[in-house]
């Protein structure tokens, strides 16, 4: 099975400008993740996904430069935008993971571990969000490329063409989803690490600087054994 990550990117975030593009570890955030996903073992293959607006330019730039297939389309319809991505892909893939950017500490050896059970599991797609049980932002949703199929077919509702995923949680009896119960030592649902604010931004700057120089499969324990020793400091 060819699992193909999607990259939503853009550029308009109101919240904070210019958001990846920002520094983390001497590189911009978008460089710092994609180098991150590209630890995912399981993966065939990366699109970029930007949208058509002038700001984003740069977005397309960036992903020339790393030599990274990039699909421009709809800042608002995602749904819409993913979909179309897909149809550059060198191979047409049985699995899509949904690679938000600003998800900037995924962890690699989780998303493989949820990408493999997923070509052996007959689900339509896996969310960590949804009732989410590891940090939000340690992973990402994974969609079977008919299950996309389906909500792109079925889905009028805006709510949908952002949120793609709760179409399927507005109709659960329609799709077998599955919702990861991670280990103990990574259990921290309420532990936020998207890059949205500028607090987010200062908060991944030290969880990167504290965890850069760790095994990548030991990272994800680690981070949440810094949060709450930070937490019983307090």
């Amino acid at each position: 099975m060819r699992t193909l990550a999607v990259v939503l990117a853009r550029s308009g975030s109101k919240r904070l400008k210019n958001k990846l593009f920002l520094k983390i570890n001497k590189n911009i955030a978008l460089d710092f993740f994609i180098k991150r996903l590209k630890k995912v073992k399981s993966l065939d293959e990366i699109i970029i996904a930007t949208s058509k607006k002038k700001i984003d330019n740069k977005i397309y730039k960036f992903a020339k430069t790393k030599k990274i297939k990039c699909f421009r389309g709809s800042e608002k319809n995602v749904l819409k935008r993913l979909m179309q991505s897909i149809s550059i892909a060198e191979k047409k893939p049985n699995l899509i993971v949904r690679a938000n950017a600003d998800c900037l500490l995924m962890m690699p050896t989780i998303v493989d571990k949820e990408i493999k059970f997923m070509k052996k599991e007959d689900y339509d797609l896996l969310t960590p969000f949804d009732s989410n049980y590891c940090p939000f932002g340690y992973s990402f949703v994974i969609f079977k490329h008919n299950t996309l199929k389906k909500i792109y077919n079925n889905a009028v509702k805006a709510k949908y063409l952002e949120h793609i995923e709760n179409f399927c949680f507005d109709n659960e009896n329609k799709f077998k989803i599955y919702r990861p119960k991670y280990q103990k030592k990574i259990f921290k649902p309420k532990l936020k690490l998207t890059l949205d604010v500028e607090k987010d931004y200062q908060k991944i700057k030290f969880f990167v600087k504290k965890i850069i120089n760790v095994p990548i499969a030991q990272q994800p324990s680690k981070l949440i054994k810094i949060s709450n020793e930070i937490k019983n400091k307090k």
